[in-house]
């Protein structure tokens, strides 16, 4: 559904730098989940989304440096979600390439696999300066409880939150 001419598209940029703590994922899954739902995006396209992020951010805290912080990057855009994360640690090991899926019998393994599930692009490679890069897109659908509609809004174009770390 095309945007009225009297309403321009909301951007909202978010940039965390986060410790790695398990903690701090519920921070992102909390920042998310309000955005979205303020943007009335469908509950299910919320649910996918911060399943996903969840699971990004999982991984870095799962198998990153214990000193290695990590940053969360999201950009909703209209009816585009990007989100990136990333560290500084190992970078990707023997990351499959294609979504042949976890072996069943496996304790864990499937984040990436459910990424690619539930989101409509998922890239994961090196990291520029070292470490892993995760990057998220979705095309939202609107529907959910806001009186809002989706990526819209009638007296600002934009938002930005950025959230450091001690």
């Amino acid at each position: 559904m095309p945007f009225p001419a009297r309403v321009r598209p909301v951007k909202i940029a978010l940039a965390l730098c986060l410790s790695r703590d398990a903690a701090t994922v519920a921070v992102v899954r909390h920042l998310v989940t309000g955005a979205l739902r303020d943007l009335a995006v469908d509950d299910e396209h919320i649910d996918d989304i911060v399943l996903a992020l969840s699971e990004a951010c999982s991984n870095v805290i799962r198998h990153s440096g214990v000193e290695d912080d990590y940053d969360v990057h999201v950009e909703i855009d209209g009816d585009r979600w990007w989100s990136q994360v990333s560290d500084a640690g190992r970078g990707p090991e023997d990351i499959p390439l294609e979504s042949a899926g976890p072996d069943t019998l496996a304790l864990g393994g499937r984040g990436l696999a459910i990424m690619r599930a539930v989101m409509d692009g998922v890239i994961v490679k090196p990291a520029p300066a070292g470490g892993t890069l995760v990057e998220l897109v979705k095309c939202l659908r609107r529907g959910g409880p806001s009186a809002a509609p989706a990526g819209q809004a009638t007296d600002r174009s934009a938002l930005r939150l950025t959230v450091t770390g001690p």
